[in-house]
């Protein structure tokens, strides 16, 4: 599957397209007022007509790039998870992710991140959109603007719809700012005063807020960011303004408008790369001391995870390692010959057994008796001693 295309097609729901028509809307009024109170005079005037023609101009040209530029990414699906077998996600399946992949973005264990809703492996930088229901590559966010989400394949197509929609919204209030002074110095009709003013406030409070939405953008583009990466290192509170993938100035540009300069504002031109992946082995990464230190703790990771698995086998073979030594030490005689400890002191036997033989002692008074025995797989015989003090010592080979 292209990753252009998505899983499925999106159900169309009236309430989410909503949004999408008040933006027409705007756009259809912005344009006939402008047109019919500012464009026309001017052009019906020969002191005015020259400078008519080249506003009327200009501004056909930033509608029709505003207008395709939304469509464009209106009907561009972002991009999804191709339905190969390497994306697959089967049950139980704990697979390593492969070099070839040359992923960034891993579970501690070294497992391939996954999209329970899709059942599918998730690329870099891929997250799962729950309007659209699906998983999007290099996904920045969801716009209910453009019912759709702003990810891999229409990237492009919505950083110029910002620049476009950015210059008509500035060219709009600044060039009809001498129409509207002159409605309201003339006293002309409340209708078209209206209008005047409506359109002016309007063109220049959106060309405020989509400066602001398109520097923002210009920021996170020169960075080699996405507005969710950006929003969950603001939220680490660590290295907000760093990324893995930036790749330099022109890489990073060629990320979001193509390989072409002559294309870049144009909304035409594939973009570099499939979206799956987003570095390589020849990556120039300007953050390269980011990527090792995140390689290294995974490897320090999975070492640490290694180790106490192998102490928990090890300790799985002491236990019954003791035990058969110790059957091995008591010979046939099991438990029965076990350590006991008997003792009479004060005129009475003492006797102690040690392992497989046992010592006996008993003193009283005149005579000490010791005796030595050492248990073996069969009977022997035994020798006696005396000893100095009118005892005796005997020996055997069996108890």
């Amino acid at each position: 599957m292209h990753p252009g295309s998505l899983k499925g097609e999106r159900e169309f729901e009236t309430s989410k397209f909503l949004p999408v028509l008040f933006i027409m809307l705007i756009i259809g009024t912005l344009y006939s007022v402008y047109t019919v109170f500012h464009l026309f005079p001017l052009l019906h005037a020969p002191a005015t007509n020259s400078v008519g023609t080249v506003q009327i101009t200009i501004f056909n040209v930033l509608t029709a790039m505003v207008l395709l530029c939304y469509f464009r990414a209106i009907l561009q699906t972002p991009g999804g998870i191709p339905d190969t077998l390497e994306w697959r996600l089967t049950e139980g399946d704990t697979q390593k992710a492969p070099e070839s992949f040359n992923l960034q973005e891993l579970k501690r264990t070294g497992e391939r991140r996954r999209c329970k809703w899709c059942a599918k492996y998730k690329p870099d930088r891929c997250h799962h959109c729950r309007v659209c229901g699906t998983c999007v590559l290099k996904m920045d966010h969801h716009c209910p603007w453009i019912y759709n989400c702003v990810g891999y394949a229409n990237h492009k197509f919505f950083f110029l719809l910002l620049l476009y929609s950015t210059i008509t919204c500035h060219f709009i209030w600044f060039t009809m700012f001498d129409s509207v002074k002159q409605a309201v110095d003339e006293d002309a009709p409340f209708g078209k005063m209206f209008l005047l003013l409506f359109t002016e406030l309007l063109s220049s409070f959106l060309g405020v807020v989509m400066t602001a939405f398109w520097i923002f953008h210009i920021w996170l583009a020169l960075r080699g960011m996405t507005t969710i990466e950006f929003c969950e290192k603001s939220f680490r509170k660590s290295g907000f303004n760093t990324s893995v993938y930036d790749v330099g100035f022109y890489g990073n540009v060629t990320e979001v408008l193509g390989e072409n300069p002559a294309l870049w504002l144009l909304p035409f031109g594939n973009r570099p790369g499939t979206g799956l992946s987003y570095l390589s082995e020849n990556s120039s990464l300007l953050d390269v001391e980011a990527g090792r230190r995140r390689k290294k703790s995974r490897k320090k990771e999975r070492q640490k995870e290694k180790e106490r698995g192998e102490e928990e086998r090890e300790k799985g073979k002491e236990a019954p390692l003791l035990g058969s030594a110790s059957d091995q030490a008591n010979g046939p005689y099991g438990a029965a010959a076990s350590s006991s400890l008997t003792e009479n002191l004060g005129g009475t036997q003492k006797e102690t057994l040690v392992g497989g033989g046992g010592v006996g002692k008993a003193q009283g008074g005149e005579i000490e008796t010791e005796v030595i025995a050492e248990l073996s797989g069969e009977a022997g015989g035994g020798t006696s001693v005396p000893s100095a003090e009118g005892g005796g010592t005997a020996v055997g080979g069996g108890a």
